[in-house]
């Protein structure tokens, strides 16, 4: 038998709590082979959603920042070079809406992705928004894209 297959995203029970994981390497150190990735911040409450996340992404060749609260991920986007924010609508008190708003008057210029079971009432401050149940390639595919689009 080979090693485990990682399920879907939208196949693990959610469960909420608060947490803040931090799983970055340093970055701008000189001869640092991390320091020219793309630093991906992930905001969401559930923790086994965000190590499934964190984990595909890390294999696409980022660097990836996680937070469980809209705090939290105001606090790590303020310190670290954050190149794109990838957050789930719904977080434990607060809308991914409402942390887009506060992200785009710290850094306007990066772009905030919402990746959840529920669409947002209005796309005000969101870049992209994909739905959960999309396969991991579409996943993958948007974030290349603004990437790409965003940071140069």
């Amino acid at each position: 038998m080979g090693p485990a297959k990682l399920p879907p995203f939208w196949a693990v029970p959610v469960t909420r709590g608060n947490f803040l994981r931090v799983h970055a390497p340093e970055f701008g150190r000189v001869g640092d082979e991390n320091a020219k990735k793309r630093v991906i911040l992930c905001v969401e409450d559930d923790e086994t959603q965000v190590q499934l996340r964190r984990e595909i992404l890390e294999k696409d060749g980022y660097a990836v920042l996680t937070a469980g609260t809209s705090a939290d991920a105001v606090s790590l986007f303020r310190k670290n070079p954050v190149c794109l924010v990838v957050a789930d609508h719904l977080l434990q008190g607060a809308a991914g809406t409402d942390l887009a708003r506060q992200l785009k008057q710290i850094k306007p210029d990066v772009p905030v992705f919402l990746y959840s079971g529920r669409s947002p009432e209005s796309m005000q401050n969101i870049d992209a928004f994909l739905h959960k149940g999309e396969r991991v390639s579409r996943f993958l595919a948007m974030i290349r894209s603004l990437v790409d689009r965003y940071c140069a």
